[in-house]
């Protein structure tokens, strides 16, 4: 299972986000989970997604954060973050330096389109 975290400012959005690329993936047959980095607060949370080819944490930008990204570190693939985050990379990137996660901003047109294909197949380009 690869885990990929997406966030926002606040979470909502990435939310929306996340169930939109969530059903997207039922076009593609790759079965894909969404749930808020509230509720897969560690390790053994994950367990109950392992038969997902992929899943989506999504979370605020205060929730992106070393503790948050080394709990999910075995499994992490990617962090992508809305364009308005895009300032928050560089407090990522030492966080992830010495691990094979990729991190970047979604691009504002495929963000904002909010078209679950476009971002599923975005994301999956780049893990």
């Amino acid at each position: 299972m690869k885990v990929v975290l997406v966030a926002c400012s606040g979470g909502v959005v990435s939310g929306l986000l996340c169930n939109s690329i969530k059903k997207a993936g039922l076009n593609s047959n790759i079965k894909i989970e969404c749930d808020s980095i509230l509720n897969i607060n560690n390790k053994e949370n994950l367990n109950k997604y392992k038969d997902n080819d992929v899943l989506l944490i999504y979370c605020g930008a205060n929730q992106l954060n070393k503790t948050s990204i080394n709990t999910f570190s075995d499994s992490l693939k990617g962090i992508f973050v809305a364009p308005q985050l895009r300032y928050y990379i560089p407090n990522i990137l030492p966080i992830i330096a010495s691990k094979n996660i990729y991190c970047t901003s979604i691009d504002n047109n495929v963000f904002t389109s909010m078209d679950g294909n476009k971002i599923l197949d975005y994301i999956m380009d780049k893990i």
